[in-house]
Order: structure tokens, then C-alpha cells, then sequence
């Protein structure tokens, strides 16, 4: 029991310490008071915020690293708390997604050396078909629970949704974007002891069709963003939402596909010539099971001449 005190002791003097030093430093960096703060726009505020979570974060560095693990521990919870909360709200907003990417380049270098374990792996070649406009592939996954409990599967059309390269990253007001919470616990987090509605609530309930159209929509945005950089991989994504069914179980996730919507592959330039051939085992008796004559195999290849990495028929 006094080594318990002494601890607790410890850990609160150690934490007033941290918060004395890091409020003397903010001070030093003449951020703006509190006061001043509210006057500014959304833009400057954002900015601040942005400088003072930078100072809080650096200065809690350079501080963990001169303590023991146990304190490590303690100022962890105490200084991290506020992070670990937003997380945990960021994760309200919608739920589960899980991604699956495609590029509609085969032949780039980086993502070869990048993606597929430094030439040494694969590329799928996908057919994908046009439904309402967006490029899809049909899935066989859940699509109804009976009476019973029994889940039923069948094949569908999942969208592959091009990446928007740059561009500002899509904002939201977590108090109208929380779709994943039942009506008891939305009234719970929008509505006050007497039961009075926020202006939130109302926003929900009084466009709910437009509000629910959006909410969607910016589940696509946040998961479908990358910086210009990542421009070079063309890439598409496909979502896995746990929404009327949770995907967070590794064997629920395992979808099966059309092998004749699977064209071809391109065998990796550096694959190791028994991986090759057990590929190739595999593929030809695929073919031979579902009567496939135009399956496509490819080895990929440096071509001196166009300095790219170019793929090359088989045995070709």
C-alpha cells in the first residue's frame, strides 16, 4: 500500500511538471488567448489549434524519452487521452470499411517494386463491366439474414471507385454525420436531459433523405482521397462496409468472385521460378474446369529500349 501512494504521488508530480513546462512553453510561442482565439475565422483557428497540438506533441517527446517505462505508462494515458478520445469518435462516424485497390496500370515500376514484394509477386488482370455509370465487379457475398437466423449469398455488383488525386480533404460536423448509431443513442448524444433537440437533430430528421444521400457520400470521399503524389497509380477502390453485416471477422471478408471475370496475370519479373509454375499449375486447371481457352498469362520485363517494365506472353 505506501509503494501504491508513493506512485500516485509521483505520477501526479511528474504530470504537473509536464503541464507546467508545456503552458510556459506555449506561452513563449505568444499564441494568441483565448479571448483573441474566438475572434479569429474557422481558417486562423484551425491553424492555431494545428500549432498548439504540434507543441504539445513535440515537447511531450522530448519529454518521454527522459523517464522510466513505468512513467512512460502513466503520462501516456494522462497526455495522450484527448487523442485517444478523438479517435474513438472518428470511428463513430462510420462504420468498418475495409478496401480492396486496383490500378489500371500493369506495367508501373514502383508499384511493381512497391506492392508486389520487389518484382516477385503478381498482378491480377480484372474485366471489369459498366452498371449506372461506375465500373464493377460481382462479388458473392451476404445480402439477407431469414427469420432463422440463416444468411443468404449471392453474387452483386460492387463498385470500383476511382481515387480523387488532391483537391481539399472532405470536412465533416461529426454531431450530423453519426449514421452508425441507433435512434436511442443518437437522441442520447443530440438531445439534453429534458429531452429538447439540438439543432443537429433536427438538421437529420428534417432532410433525412438528403442527410442520409450525403453521409454515404462522404464515406466514399474519405476512403477514396489520396495527395497528387499517389497520381501515378490510377488506382480504383472498392469498399467493404460493415453496415447490415460485420465484416471485422477475417473469414467474413473472404469474397468469391467470377473466375471469368479474372482475364489474366502478370508474373513478376524477379518470381522465383517454382512460384511461377505452381501459378501456372493452379491457372491451367482453373481453365481446364470452367472450359477457359482465352485466359491470359504474362511475364513482366524491363525493356531497354522504352526504359519501362513491359509484359511478354508466356512461352511467347
Amino acid at each position: 500500500m505506501l509503494n501504491a501512494f508513493i506512485y500516485a504521488d509521483y505520477r501526479e508530480e511528474s504530470f504537473v511538471e509536464f503541464r507546467d513546462k508545456l503552458t510556459s512553453s506555449i506561452k513563449e510561442k505568444r499564441l494568441p488567448s483565448l479571448k483573441d482565439f474566438l475572434k479569429e475565422d474557422i481558417v486562423v483557428r484551425q491553424k492555431i489549434l494545428h500549432r498548439m497540438i504540434s507543441i504539445h506533441e513535440d515537447y511531450y517527446n522530448r519529454y518521454i524519452a527522459d523517464i522510466s517505462d513505468e512513467q512512460k505508462t502513466w503520462m501516456s494515458l494522462a497526455c495522450n487521452f484527448p487523442k485517444f478520445y478523438i479517435d474513438y469518435l472518428e470511428n463513430l462516424i462510420h462504420p468498418k470499411t475495409y478496401i480492396a485497390c486496383f490500378s489500371t496500370s500493369g506495367n508501373n515500376n514502383a508499384m511493381w517494386g512497391q506492392y508486389a514484394d520487389n518484382h516477385t509477386g503478381v498482378c491480377l488482370i480484372y474485366d471489369t463491366h459498366t452498371s449506372n455509370g461506375n465500373e464493377c465487379i460481382a462479388l458473392r457475398k451476404k445480402y439477407g439474414v431469414s427469420s432463422s437466423g440463416k444468411e443468404y449469398e449471392k453474387y452483386i455488383d460492387e463498385v470500383c471507385y476511382p481515387i480523387n488525386y488532391g483537391g481539399n480533404v472532405c470536412e465533416a460536423n461529426f454531431f450530423t454525420t453519426l449514421g452508425r448509431l441507433n435512434s436511442k443513442e443518437l437522441h442520447g448524444w443530440l438531445t439534453s436531459r429534458d429531452g429538447k433537440r439540438s439543432c443537429c437533430l433536427n438538421t437529420i430528421y428534417e432532410q433525412e433523405d438528403k442527410w442520409r444521400k450525403e453521409y454515404w457520400q462522404l464515406l466514399y470521399d474519405r476512403y477514396c482521397h489520396k495527395t497528387k503524389e499517389w497520381e501515378y497509380e490510377q488506382e480504383y477502390r472498392m469498399l467493404l462496409v460493415s453496415s447490415l453485416f460485420d465484416y471485422t471477422k477475417l473469414e467474413s471478408r473472404v469474397v468469391k468472385y467470377h473466375f471469368s471475370d479474372l482475364k489474366g496475370i502478370i508474373l513478376g519479373a524477379k518470381m522465383l521460378p517454382e512460384n511461377r509454375m505452381k501459378i501456372v499449375g493452379a491457372i491451367e486447371k482453373q481453365c481446364k474446369q470452367y472450359g477457359r481457352e482465352d485466359f491470359k498469362v504474362y511475364v513482366a520485363e524491363y525493356d531497354h529500349n522504352t526504359d519501362a517494365i513491359v509484359k511478354r506472353p508466356l512461352y511467347g
